[in-house]
């Protein structure tokens, strides 16, 4: 029987992090320049390609106009021009810290992790009940 193949790293695959995107939608939203540049966001958590592969699928998802290049050599850079509706709505939906702070907690809680919907979902929750409908 052969050895089991070593697992294959698709370039360009890693977890999709939604303190990240809201970070994102923050800084793209008090942002006074032309674009929001991946460097300007990458810290100790997050490095420069982790923010430009969100600024790419946050894109995907509707939530920001934004440009990424791939490099040669392997590496990877991104602007967010905006923020789209969609974007501006779901920031909107989590910019509170107390409300981000339950939503989280409620999700890694009960279910571990969710879809972009759900946790959408549980945020407008909170939010509705903060304002006591």
């Amino acid at each position: 029987m052969p050895a089991p193949a070593e697992p294959v790293r698709l370039e360009g695959c890693m977890k999709r992090d939604m303190d990240l995107v809201r970070a994102i939608l923050l800084a793209a939203e008090e942002s006074n320049e032309q674009w929001l540049d991946a460097g300007s966001l990458a810290c100790n958590a997050w490095d420069p390609v982790m923010v430009a592969r969100h600024f790419e699928l946050m894109d995907e998802a509707g939530l920001v106009v934004a440009d990424v290049t791939e490099f040669l050599g392997g590496g990877v850079d991104g602007h967010v021009k905006s923020l789209t509706w969609a974007g501006y709505d779901f920031l909107d939906d989590v910019r509170s810290e107390s409300i981000w702070e339950d939503t989280k907690t409620s999700i890694s809680d009960k279910v571990g992790s969710a879809s972009f919907d759900l946790i959408k979902a549980v945020a407008v929750g909170f939010a509705m009940k903060a304002l006591g409908l």
